[in-house]
């Protein structure tokens, strides 16, 4: 019998024998691995065996190339192809016998395993890890006679071509000729009572809380979810049942059963190192580990952890800046290092990290008094969801302690102390603008171009690349020592006020929308006059309209009629907006300088329309002036009619200029863009790294340790892996730090039951086809439609031009997206859950701006 590990990689192991409990996957796959580590820890799991991965990857493999490879050439949609091709590997491996000595083999080692019958179960290569768990997708056998064994190893092998596991397989980008098949052979059980048991909230993400599903018996329909089941809520804090719901009239597990069970489970969870989806059984009184899997749908809690014993409240820094993609690392640090340059305070625990997103601990503020309701109004205002998370939150009656401790009053005072330099810039001008009026937008454009282009000049001025390094990790504080913006927070502060004295009115409501509209000098709506400036010059130049659109370069536009004019005209727009970027919060992310697409593809879908934008904005202005008057005319008294007109003039010199300072500060994001890459291609001509990419995948010491030619030994390949993960995952407006996720959903019983329910952030009532854009740098709109994105920053700009409507996932009323919806005059919602995933392109919806409803229409 070969039932030891001796050998590199036998046929049949015993999980009892297992060297220090380290069965490697390759050779027994994920199952088997996991459960060996837990025999290791002392954890009682059945008497098994391993039929290992040796005779698949020897003598089936090679029977499946041909069809493998076709497998590998489908797309994950393709249904018809993929059941072909899987159903071809699956019947391949059934007809084939398994060597005489083998079997011999698995029939001595089974001699070892106690019992009449036995579960087989599949053990897959890529299942059960911490990127995928192929939960569900492989088989298993319960109650197999001894004699039946054989088979039942063959249908686990071919169960690796099951339809749902190829899917999943392809849609995870896993190769299929990289993956193997063991399967592992258990005494089986016959307990009073089986279930699995999550060791964190499968739902809301709460480390804090476990739950566990129980029924009588072997509980194969709780995995299947095809059986009802007792279902019970367990505090790990207070370490106490929170909900207990039995389904008969006496629940399946008594208290002391239950302890046993989260005990176990706690012992499991610091085995195996993160949170477990745990199939377990009960026999007398004993819980014995069936499984163990790592749950792959939580959001990752955020890190580092805060330094005390209480649960913190963490707010998304991606849904206030319209960006709540994941990021690099390398990306992520720059704005941690910027922080802790800006706070004196410890900046790893004020800004963190959580599934490759920034959030922000706003527990000190919280505990301010009246902090819920303030950081609730000013965060939601921004964006409607973490408005809505914040107020779920509040209202609950295990909501974070947020006392105001001497620890919170502490970091009040340090975060305070460090924002004085601060004042002056934030509030400067902000009563002067409210009496004596606001400077002319042409003067604030040139102030913060210069500051811009002075701190460029900073960053830039180092010699050696180490040294520019350092400086963008170093010396962002610079960036915040910029001009006065009070004169905007004037304008908002109008605008809040306009909304409280007129809004309970219909007419004057949508008069003081209408104020804020027809800007020709503000920053988007030039660049817009210039983009269609730019359709004009190819409309009038059939040859080079035909060059755009077939994608030629800048290079071979300029040899067509009327190229060097068209390309004049373009190279200006990059001198002045070049350093801008889609998604500029994340500095990995290129600029439009270095791909100029997103605002050549808003050329191309311009080219064949009339170009109406300066009649546009003409009209809005001369909307602005009546619905001034009309304002004005619903105010009894001259002087509250001259200070309305006070109020609203300062309103409109000083709103238009609220993308300059963003213009201003992209600049530096441009110069760490810009410096960092050129790290990546030093090292990579060094050898240090593979390619260019791969700097963002390093952390600041380690960039700094690589360019002063320090060998570094980074695990490139696994952080992006990682990276690849988090991009897949919902981001939660605001999270807790036990890993709870607050979605903040906003839910409306006044609405139809197929509507999507957001914030109205710009009013008017639109019915038209929906474009759903995720990357504006690789897609774009048709006139008239309704655009449907996560977000919309800066780089989405260029889009509204041919919107009728907007719909974001992400985003408020102060947010960039709404403000300039509103100037355009285009409806839009914003803070629609995942509304890219539940509308289609092409989808005929009405949205209604000023109600928030997102309503299908046939």
């Amino acid at each position: 019998m070969s039932s030891d590990t001796g050998g590199s990689n036998p046929y049949v192991v015993s999980l009892a024998n297992a060297p220090a409990g380290r069965l490697p996957t390759a050779a027994v796959g994920g199952k088997a691995a996991t459960l060996s580590r837990l025999l290791d820890a002392g954890i009682f799991v059945p008497p098994a065996i391993c039929v290992t991965t040796r005779w698949y990857t020897e003598s089936l493999r090679e029977l499946l190339i041909e069809e493998i490879d076709r497998l590998d050439s489908c797309d994950p949609d393709e249904t018809q192809s993929i059941a072909a091709h899987a159903e071809q590997c699956r019947e391949r491996i059934r007809e084939q016998s398994l060597p005489e000595s083998l079997r011999s083999e698995i029939d001595d080692a089974l001699s070892a395993v106690p019992g009449e019958t036995y579960a087989v179960r599949s053990s897959g290569t890529a299942e059960d890890q911490p990127g995928q768990s192929f939960a569900g997708q492989y088989e298993t056998y319960l109650d197999v006679e001894r004699a039946d064994v054989i088979d039942r190893i063959r249908d686990c092998l071919a169960s690796l071509f099951t339809e749902r596991a190829v899917s999943y397989r392809l849609e995870q980008n896993i190769d299929h000729d990289e993956i193997a098949m063991a399967v592992l052979i258990q005494q089986q059980v016959h307990p009073e009572s089986a279930g699995v048991l999550f060791t964190a909230d499968p739902q809301s993400g709460s480390r804090s809380t476990a739950v566990i599903e129980a029924t009588r018996g072997l509980g194969t329909g709780v995995v299947a979810g095809t059986e009802s089941t007792d279902e019970l809520r367990y505090d790990l804090r207070a370490d106490t049942i929170v909900e207990y719901a039995a389904v008969g009239d006496e629940p399946i597990l008594s208290a002391s059963e239950i302890d046993k069970l989260v005990g176990v489970s706690k012992q499991i969870e610091a085995a195996l190192g993160m949170s477990q989806d745990i199939e377990w059984a009960i026999v007398e009184g004993t819980p014995i580990i069936l499984q163990a899997r790592p749950i792959t749908t939580l959001f990752p809690r955020p890190s580092p952890q805060p330094d005390d014993d209480q649960r913190h409240v963490y707010i998304s820094v991606g849904h206030g800046q319209a960006y709540a993609n994941a990021m690099p690392p390398l990306a992520s640090a720059f704005w941690i290092e910027t922080a802790r340059s800006m706070v004196s305070a410890d900046a790893d625990q004020l800004l963190v990290k959580a599934g490759g997103r920034l959030y922000i601990d706003v527990t000190a503020m919280l505990s301010m008094p009246g902090g819920w309701l303030l950081i609730e109004r000013m965060f939601g205002s921004i964006n409607g969801s973490i408005g809505a998370a914040l107020s779920d939150l509040r209202t609950r009656t295990d909501r974070p302690n947020s006392r105001l401790s001497r620890e919170s009053l502490g970091q009040l005072v340090e975060l305070a102390t460090a924002f004085v330099p601060m004042w002056g810039s934030l509030f400067g001008d902000f009563v002067g603008a409210l009496i004596g009026g606001t400077r002319p937008p042409a003067d604030e454009h040139a102030r913060w171009n210069e500051w811009g282009a002075e701190l460029a000049r900073q960053m830039t001025a180092h010699e050696s690349i180490d040294e520019r390094v350092s400086a963008v990790l170093g010396d962002s504080e610079t960036a915040f020592d910029y001009p006065p913006v009070g004169a905007l927070y004037a304008a908002i502060a109008v605008d809040q006020w306009l909304n409280y004295r007129f809004g309970d009115d219909p007419e004057t409501s949508a008069a003081v929308n209408a104020v804020g509209r027809g800007f020709p000098e503000e920053l988007i709506t030039t660049l817009t006059g210039e983009l269609e400036a730019c359709a004009t010059i190819a409309a009038e130049h059939p040859e080079l309209a035909d060059a755009l659109e077939r994608g030629a370069t800048l290079d071979e536009l300029e040899t067509k009629p009327g190229g060097p004019a068209f390309l004049e005209a373009f190279e200006s727009i990059l001198e002045e907006y070049g350093h801008r970027a889609t998604g500029e919060f994340d500095i990995s992310n290129p600029r439009w300088k270095d791909d100029p697409e997103p605002l050549l593809a808003t050329i191309r879908a311009r080219i064949d329309e009339e170009q109406e934008h300066d009649q546009r904005i003409e009209a809005l202005q001369k909307a602005a002036e009546r619905s001034q008057t009309l304002l004005e005319a619903r105010t009894g008294g001259p002087i509250r009619r001259w200070l309305l007109a006070r109020a609203i003039n300062t309103y409109r010199g000083a709103i238009q200029t609220r993308e300059l300072p963003k213009h201003g500060v992209a600049r530096l994001l441009d110069v760490a863009h810009d410096t960092f890459a050129e790290a990546g291609e030093r090292l990579t001509r060094d050898g240090t790294l593979e390619n260019p990419d791969d700097v963002w995948f390093l952390h600041p010491d380690e960039l700094r340790t690589a360019l002063a030619g320090t060998p570094i030994d980074a695990p490139i390949s696994d952080r992006r892996r990682a990276f690849d993960r988090h991009k897949q995952l919902t981001p939660p407006p605001v999270i807790l730090s036990d890993g709870e996720t607050i979605m903040g959903a906003i839910e409306r019983d006044d609405v139809p039951d197929d509507a999507l329910v957001g914030v109205g952030v710009s009013d008017g009532v639109v019915e038209g086809r929906v474009r759903v854009i995720t990357d504006p740098s690789a897609e774009t709109i048709k006139p008239g439609e309704i655009l449907v994105a996560p977000a919309c920053g800066p780089g989405w700009t260029p889009l509204f031009v041919n919107a009728s409507g907007l719909v974001m996932a992400v985003g408020g009323q102060l947010s960039h997206g709404a403000l300039v919806a509103r100037e355009y005059g285009l409806p839009a919602v914003a803070s629609v859950a995942d509304a890219p995933d539940r509308l289609e392109t092409g989808d005929c919806v009405r949205i209604d701006g000023e109600s928030g409803v997102v309503e299908p229409l046939e």
